[in-house]
């Protein structure tokens, strides 16, 4: 096991940092940045950052125009898994990427391409990078289960529903927790949802087939009112996700087989401002606690820190028919997790803003772990807002079978029949 030691006392000098702009000072844990006090905080470093270089011009549109607050905190640490460790290791300069059919070739277990391998000048880079998300998202574990709530929050109306539903996530390609390698030639990953609350939609649910491959995705959902799986569009990338805020391809920050995209561009490599370390998981009785449901526009994170994060600047462009012509990613430096996206629309506008907030863990073979407990992703044209929260979750269950998941037993986890969490 590893750790990643993000504190770098010592390093706040300005031989190494460079002198601060006259009047501007070197913040402390607990500052509080709002639309108070942003303008003054601009010039201002916080663990030898400019706090105006580790905030995007969205991120402070969001402060100075709708109330977002953010307590300084300093960074973290994170524990990397051995087994990712060593999966990486084990596989090092095996994975190709091919610049003709957009797809990697010789993958099979840990991150294809090692962050710290990557050369900003690679016309490439970009691609690698969103590939090493596609396969080892927030440290790669090989099934999930999620119980979680979507929060619908309107600006002018405030809190309008909350929904309750399950998730379960299945991998059946690099799986390194214990097993065989490889479960099958083509498939990534399955996925089942299903939604418990309220009474008029309980019971609706899904069924995803992930492929590793670049084929496009094989969905089902159940229909409720007939009692009937049908067979739906794999498409749904760029399709708005039920009645929330975000496409397909938003959950995670990106969710798509990077073969999608129009291009990949890596622009940057720089500090910005993320929740990365949550206290805990969100209580479904008390979403205020977390949520700043009382004050406009109702959808603020509060009562959580911020914190210096280098990160890989990310621009996917998309193709012509997606809604969106580009979006901004944000992706940790050190290992596959992306902190903050920013969609634009077809005129280039700004127009969703989506925040990934983690948390540590332990999985159920007691790795250390990295998930999340909420992600807003909040609409600023439209000024709505979806939040997932997670309330429970539990990795690497070596129960689950892979032939559990399938179309077959949609109906069955709706009626709470199989996968009891």
């Amino acid at each position: 096991m590893s750790t990643v030691n993000w504190r770098c006392a010592g390093l706040f000098v300005v031989g190494v940092f460079g002198a601060l702009p006259s009047g501007a000072e070197e913040l402390s844990a607990g500052t509080v940045i709002g639309p108070g006090n942003l303008a003054q905080r601009m010039d201002d470093s916080f663990a030898g950052h400019r706090i105006g270089d580790m905030l995007s011009e969205p991120m402070q549109m969001w402060i100075r125009d709708h109330n977002l607050t953010m307590r300084l905190a300093e960074p973290g640490d994170y524990r990397i898994p051995s087994h990712l460790i060593e999966a990486t290791r084990a596989n090092a300069g095996q994975a190709r990427f091919n610049s003709e059919t957009r797809l990697v070739e010789g993958w099979t277990a840990g991150i294809p391409f090692p962050p710290d391998q990557i050369d900003i000048n690679d016309t490439q880079a970009g691609y690698k990078l969103a590939y090493n998300f596609f396969y080892t998202p927030a440290f790669r574990n090989d099934s999930a289960e999620f119980d979680s709530h979507t929060i619908l929050i309107g600006a002018n109306r405030g809190l309008e529903q909350t929904q309750k539903l399950i998730n379960y996530q299945y991998v059946l390609q690099g799986r390194t927790s214990g097993g065989p390698l490889n479960l099958d030639e083509e498939v990534l990953k399955k996925q089942l949802v299903v939604v418990q609350h309220p009474y008029d939609v309980a019971g609706l649910g899904s069924f995803n087939i992930r492929y590793a491959n670049g084929k496009q995705d094989n969905a089902w959902a159940y229909v409720k009112s007939v009692r009937r799986v049908r067979r739906i569009s794999g498409n749904f990338w760029m399709d708005p996700v039920a009645n929330l805020d975000l496409l397909g391809d938003d959950n995670g920050l990106i969710d798509a087989s990077p073969s999608w995209y129009a291009g990949v561009k890596l622009l940057d490599i720089k500090h910005v401002l993320a929740v990365a370390n949550t206290p805990g998981m969100v209580d479904p009785e008390n979403f205020g606690e977390r949520i700043d449901l009382d004050n406009p526009p109702h959808w603020n994170p509060i009562n959580v820190d911020w914190e210096p994060r280098e990160v890989f600047v990310l621009r996917i462009d998309y193709p012509e028919v997606h809604p969106y012509s580009y979006k901004t990613v944000y992706m940790e430096k050190e290992f596959p997790q992306n902190w903050l996206g920013e969609m634009y629309d077809k005129k280039g506008e700004l127009w969703r803003i989506g925040l990934f907030m983690g948390i540590q863990m332990e999985t159920e073979n007691g790795e250390p772990a990295m998930a999340f407990s909420q992600v807003p992703v909040c609409d600023f044209q439209r000024l709505h807002c979806s939040q997932i929260t997670v309330t429970a979750l539990r990795l690497n269950n070596q129960e689950l079978r892979a032939q559990d998941f399938s179309e077959r037993n949609i109906e069955k986890v709706a009626k709470g029949q199989m996968f009891a969490f």
